[in-house]
């Protein structure tokens, strides 16, 4: 675990430093890498963006979605190619905020306020990453737009990942971030945002709290998750921009090395959730299925499907403008 010299520092977009332990669960992009992925995504996305006609979405949505789905085909299933940084390079902060480092039991969390912090409430952000990526690196641009919307702050846990670590490693990992959070903060004033493998250990955060009579947070907005580990959900395999039944199969097999993790339990008692996905997305008809099971237990669940959205829209705030819509929606659901 790294214990950062300094308990805190202010990021600004202007003059970027890099964040103590950014690219943990990535192999770090040298500085070469950065310039060559930013000008090839731009290159590629302005060309898509002058031949791309509007599909019921904004031009620009169709133009990444264009360039996702060029790129992947070049997609293979080996933990180097998994752990190559793209999001992080071509969806940087907007504005300047101040990172505070937490030294929790076996990880770093990070805290993130923007300047204009006055709520009392705060978010635990779970991320993405296929269970074997995913760092403060990839999202520090849409964790900080969170911040700035809600004016609070959002603690995100570098959660251990597989394969070095297992499931039980990663659960426990969000488990004791959301009871820091939980020590400082009313369960009333708690949310969880997670995205795709994230919200596989949201749900699996929710049902822990559940089995052992621990508070809920008030709400939940999960994006795309990741909702079974044990079907091939191939249904859309070629419709998605991103994600394949191929790079599914790869990740959830690093994941069930020991044992398959199911979502089984669910409870009135769970938060309110928001699923904000893709129409399109190799993921649907899953989540579709968990929200079944989970109003026939009086759980306080919405799906919104939304048309043409890619995987991980959330996160391409400056170029896509359903990303703000998404958003806006996430705030407007937690804050009603």
């Amino acid at each position: 675990m790294l214990v950062p010299n300094i308990p805190n520092m202010i990021y600004d977009p202007k003059y970027p430093e890099e964040i103590p332990d950014e690219w943990y669960g990535s192999t770090k992009p040298t500085a070469m890498r950065s310039v060559i992925v930013k000008n090839m995504f731009n290159t590629a996305y302005t060309t898509m963006l002058g031949y791309t006609k509007e599909n019921g979405n904004s031009k620009e949505c169709e133009a990444v979605r264009s360039c996702l789905r060029f790129s992947k085909q070049f997609h293979r299933p080996t933990l180097d190619f998994v752990r190559q940084v793209f999001i992080g390079l071509v969806c940087p902060p907007k504005h300047p905020f101040n990172i505070s480092f937490i030294n929790l039991s076996e990880i770093l969390m990070y805290r993130i306020d923007s300047f204009n912090t006055t709520k009392n409430m705060a978010v635990l952000y779970i991320h993405g990453g296929g269970f074997v990526t995913g760092n403060i690196g990839g999202f520090k641009g849409i964790v900080s737009e969170l911040s700035n919307r809600l004016s609070c702050p959002v603690y995100f846990p570098h959660y251990r990942l597989v394969p070095e670590y297992t499931f039980n490693n990663m659960i426990t990992d969000v488990v004791e971030a959301y009871l820091y959070v939980l020590g400082k903060y009313d369960p009333s004033n708690i949310y969880v945002i997670a995205d795709s493998a994230g919200g596989f250990l949201a749900c699996s955060l929710f049902e822990f709290l559940y089995v052992n009579d621990i508070p809920q947070p008030k709400k939940a907005v999960l994006y795309s998750p990741v909702t079974s580990l044990t079907t091939t959900c191939d249904t859309k395999d070629d419709a998605d921009a991103i994600l394949s039944s191929m790079m599914l199969t790869y990740v959830y097999s690093l994941v069930k090395k020991d044992y398959i993790p199911t979502l089984t339990y669910f409870d009135k008692t769970f938060p309110g959730i928001l699923i904000i996905v893709g129409n399109d997305e190799i993921l649907l008809d899953n989540i579709l299925d968990y929200a079944s099971n989970a109003r026939q237990y009086h759980v306080d669940i919405r799906v919104s499907v939304k048309k043409n959205i890619f995987h991980a829209c959330q996160c391409f705030i400056d170029i896509v403008p359903e990303a703000n819509e998404m958003l806006d929606e996430t705030i407007n659901f937690l804050l009603e």
